[in-house]
């Protein structure tokens, strides 16, 4: 029998996760997961290897958009951008793509707060990202997600990486 014990959303890549009691599957993964990235002045992704404070950024979906949250720092709102939002260009592994970007002051946020200068872009449904895996079919789509649209682990595998790790 298999029990699932926890559903983790993460609205922004690769910063703070959110635990779900529930989520909707849709054909770029989870509902809502990996839809925004921060990228740097260059439009390359950065995760919490490049600028690990964004372990500490949460984004909680609302009706329009995220509320942003940080320790110390007030919250932002952010509004999903509009359709005729300017587009930047964007990489995340080997995709490349045109995405919305978050108004000035939404990135000021996100800069101040991760101390580095960042802006914030959102995948809308014009976007669609080609799953680049060898294992992906043709057509196959994924979100912002590093390489497919769900990933699921165990519970084995979690206490072995820990016990791993305690060396």
């Amino acid at each position: 029998m298999l029990t699932l014990r926890s559903i983790h959303l993460y609205p922004i890549k690769s910063c703070a996760g959110l635990s779900m009691p529930t989520a909707d599957v849709a054909a770029l993964g989870l509902a809502g997961d990996r839809r925004w990235m921060l990228v740097d002045a260059a439009g390359k992704f950065v995760t919490q290897r490049n600028y690990p404070a964004m372990a500490t950024l949460v984004a909680t979906p609302n009706l329009v958009g995220l509320t942003l949250s940080a320790p110390g720092r007030a919250s932002c709102e952010v509004a999903k951008p509009a359709d005729d939002a300017p587009r930047i260009t964007v990489t995340v592994w080997k995709s490349t793509l045109q995405l919305p970007v978050a108004e000035d002051s939404v990135n000021a946020w996100c800069s101040r707060t991760l101390g580095h200068p960042v802006r914030l872009v959102y995948l809308d449904d014009e976007a669609a990202r080609a799953q680049t895996s060898s294992y992906a079919k043709a057509g196959d789509v994924v979100s912002l997600a590093d390489g497919f649209p769900i990933l699921i682990t165990n519970t084995a595998s979690l206490v072995a990486l820990n016990a791993a790790m305690d060396m």
